[in-house]
């Protein structure tokens, strides 16, 4: 909690603060244009270079798991100088076991103490709430990886077979197994779908913005 708050107190431009880390993975146009206000910098951020490279935008699936891992290897390394906790590590939330199927009380609480009047950090409103609250837990379907893990090869020899994804991936629409479930579920399940909006999980523009993505 400490190092993402000391994280999103930095300014959108500087390159270990929240908005930059999220926007690493993808930001939209009016997101940036909200940052400008706050810090003209922005605009001297080189967004084609740094900005929107997660493979979602077209790149090839099977570079997904090998993207994100990367990704999350350095945003815990700024995570942790920000905690001035130099033994912290992200936590994992391993929800393919049954007694982690529902949502982590920790992101879940929007105030950090009984008064209400200190914002925990961790907590984002642009979620699906029931889920958030409790009411309702993940099913076996939802978190299998088991299409993922049985397959038999890293690279498919096709677009929608493999571990990652197909080797060649001529088509950006497809995804590998792994993508494809349990990560797509989760996002679904954290961010929810109300007609036409969709919490922050749910779209990529906006997911690594959520605390819990990490």
């Amino acid at each position: 909690k400490r190092g993402v708050q000391v994280m999103k107190a930095r300014k959108p431009s500087d390159p270990t603060s929240w908005f930059y880390q999220g926007a690493i993975h993808a930001v939209s146009d009016e997101a940036i244009a909200e940052a400008r206000l706050i810090d003209p910098a922005v605009d001297s951020v080189d967004k084609a270079r740094f900005w929107n490279r997660c493979p979602h935008f077209g790149a090839h699936s099977a570079d997904f798991p090998i993207w994100h891992r990367a990704y999350i290897y350095h945003f815990e390394r700024i995570l942790r100088q920000a905690s001035g906790d130099p033994t912290l590590s992200l936590p994992y939330w391993n929800y393919t076991d049954s007694t982690q199927r529902t949502f982590p009380r920790m992101f879940a609480n929007q105030f950090d103490d009984p008064a209400q009047t200190v914002v925990n950090p961790l907590y984002d409103a642009r979620r699906e709430l029931s889920f958030m609250l409790g009411l309702y837990q993940l099913s076996d379907r939802a978190v299998s990886p088991d299409d993922a893990f049985n397959e038999t090869v890293f690279f498919g020899s096709d677009e929608r077979s493999g571990f990652a994804g197909g080797v060649w991936d001529s088509d950006p629409n497809t995804q590998g197994r792994i993508e494809s479930r349990p990560h797509n579920m989760m996002h679904l399940a954290i961010g929810g779908v109300i007609d036409q909006t969709a919490g922050s999980m749910s779209d990529v523009p906006t997911a690594a913005f959520d605390p819990v993505f990490w």
